[in-house]
């Protein structure tokens, strides 16, 4: 991700519809709601993935 606000207008995207909710299942992002508040809310933000 490039910027800040390049992650939160793509998590708002993939929040506001079943959708959006079904390609994060594809990707394999597998999130609690409350860190999702977090992240939404600017108080935490997602780490790197771990390599394979």
């Amino acid at each position: 991700m490039s910027s800040r606000r390049g992650l939160y207008a793509r998590l708002n995207y993939l929040t506001r519809s079943a959708a959006g909710g079904q390609a994060m299942a594809d990707a394999g992002i597998a999130v609690t709601r409350g860190t999702l508040h977090r992240w939404l809310q600017h108080k935490q933000t997602p780490r790197q993935p771990r390599p394979y």
